[in-house]
């Protein structure tokens, strides 16, 4: 493995085993969820980076897109889980939001492998923006069990982002990865005639 894959995948590796060590924290430390919260900030910075320094190396393949959309999954997952042990209240009063924007992720997931027959890699524009609500709103219900508005606003900002990627996943052509916007699709559409 060259030095130029090393740095992107140990960004990656970072936010995989970040996950489950909060997890681990959030068990045993039941006061730690301002700390935590604070762990979101490098967690974003590594997702973003990675992703920029892969590109800028000339290293951004499909297997190493598809590996940061599933470690995001397992991130995020992690983080869900922290909230649940140290603010339960604040899932339990919003758990239909949380079900709603698995449900869309899913939907997603669906479409692209009845279309394309793998899972999707967009990218989208649309999803960095969320994911600064993403850290944002989990960071606030981490960090003080906020419960009554960063849920609901979190599936909304959702919401706008999954109309973007499947409108993408339909438009394209064929599968591809860091497509940035569903205009982008539309635009390989006409130009694959």
């Amino acid at each position: 493995m060259g030095w130029t894959l090393r740095i992107p995948l140990a960004l990656i590796l970072f936010r995989l085993i970040l996950g489950p060590s909060m997890l681990l924290v959030a068990w045993n430390v039941p006061e730690s969820g301002p700390w935590l919260a604070a762990c979101l900030v490098p967690a974003i910075l590594s997702d973003l980076f990675d992703g920029i320094i892969a590109r800028r190396l000339g290293v951004a393949t499909p297997w190493l897109r598809r590996m940061d959309s599933q470690t995001d999954l397992v991130f995020w997952l992690s983080v869900l889980g922290c909230i649940y042990l140290l603010h339960p209240r604040a899932l339990e009063r919003n758990w239909h939001f949380v079900v709603g924007i698995f449900a869309l992720e899913a939907s997603i997931y669906a479409v692209s492998f009845w279309k394309f027959g793998r899972e999707p890699c967009t990218h989208a524009y649309s999803a960095k923006v969320w994911s600064v609500f993403l850290v944002a709103c989990l960071g606030v219900a981490l960090g003080w069990g906020e419960e009554d508005v960063a849920l609901p606003v979190l599936f909304w900002t959702y919401f706008v982002t999954w109309v973007d990627v499947i409108a993408i996943i339909a438009l394209l052509p064929r599968w591809g990865h860091d497509i940035p916007s569903c205009l982008h699709a539309y635009r390989m559409r006409r130009a694959h005639g």
